[in-house]
């Protein structure tokens, strides 16, 4: 394990956050103690193995994370959203920088808070753009602030971009339903079009095929992306008798959350009848009955990536845009079962 800020602390005498600050540039400790834990730092190697330590960001303004909610289909307080939150905030308070967030539900909104970016002319913007389509980034480029685009993939080329891995997320998915022996393999998929539902078909495509099979639109069901939605879209689609698959890959834990209850209702047991495997990783996974199978997101890494590249750009010591994609994990739990 690497030198910690505590470590640095510890042998100073003095606290955490004046390490913090001190590292990052910040105000708030005076010249002589932020001498003594660079040079400590330095010494110690805290901060080895990256570009540069900490404290020689010069960065100046804050950073704004900006929730664009464009429909309020997808993006909602769920603990997908909130664990995003929650490693923009963490990362952001570990460089000493304040966050400030804020929020477009509509028309109005959108124009209070392009008014205070453009008032704040020093900050970065991160951009939670799961819901938007190419034509909603141009007031955020036309801005020019620093900016990352964060769970969104239509401004390749004019923004550092951080997002999941979303196709092979679902190809791992869907392989993993083919070596349990499913072939019958059916898709809950999402009324509402991101790039990451999207993204998600597309890897579901390519791992049947992988296996010489095809996504038969017989298997395939379309539901709001929500428990509810997901409740009323499956049972709508039971009640008529279809032929069913042996296993769903859904295109998040929401929409599988929901199938599942409409599934048990309608005399089917899971897996015994019909397997399922999620997308997220959300808590309720794991205390869902029967626990569900899914692909794991790392939602922190992803909040913390954001914030590492946004910093850089605003401290001016990058110039090549980059698109970063984070790994999954696949979760395997007890809503899937061998067959064959």
């Amino acid at each position: 394990m690497g030198v910690t800020i505590k470590d640095l602390a510890e042998q100073l005498n003095v606290s955490p956050a004046t390490v913090s600050l001190a590292l990052n540039n910040r105000p708030g400790v005076n010249e002589q103690t932020r001498a003594q834990v660079i040079k400590l730092a330095k010494q110690l190697g805290y901060g080895a193995g990256t570009a540069r330590l900490r404290s020689e960001r010069t960065v100046q303004g804050n950073i704004r994370l900006v929730v664009y909610r464009k429909a309020g289909r997808v993006v909602a307080d769920t603990p997908f959203f909130l664990a995003l939150t929650e490693g923009i905030e963490a990362e952001t308070r570990r460089n000493g920088c304040q966050l400030m967030i804020s929020h477009i539900r509509d028309a109005d909104s959108f124009d209070q808070v392009m008014t205070i970016v453009h008032n704040n002319p020093k900050d970065g913007i991160i951009l939670l753009a799961t819901e938007l389509s190419l034509s909603d980034f141009i007031p955020f480029f036309k801005s020019e602030h620093p900016l990352v685009v964060l769970d969104g993939s239509l401004a390749d080329g004019q923004s550092d971009t951080v997002l999941i891995n979303n196709f092979q997320g679902a190809y791992d998915a869907v392989c993993e339903l083919v070596r349990q022996g499913h072939r019958r393999i059916g898709y809950l998929k999402s009324t509402f079009p991101i790039y990451n539902f999207g993204q998600r078909e597309l890897g579901v495509v390519r791992a049947l095929a992988t296996a010489g099979l095809t996504l038969e639109p017989a298997y395939t069901c379309a539901v709001e992306p929500s428990i509810d939605g997901a409740y009323r879209g499956v049972s709508d689609w039971l009640d008529l008798k279809p032929d069913l698959p042996t296993a769903f890959f859904a295109d998040n834990d929401i929409i599988a959350f929901g199938a599942m209850k409409a599934i048990k209702e309608h005399g089917y047991a899971i897996p015994g009848d019909i397997s399922i495997i999620g997308f997220d990783d959300l808590p309720y996974c794991e205390i869902i009955d029967p626990p569900l199978t899914t692909v794991k997101v790392m939602k922190h890494s992803l909040g913390k990536l954001a914030v590492d590249r946004l910093l850089d750009r605003m401290q001016g010591t990058v110039d090549e845009v980059v698109r970063i994609e984070v790994a999954t994990e696949l979760v395997s739990r007890r809503s899937v079962r061998q067959i064959g």
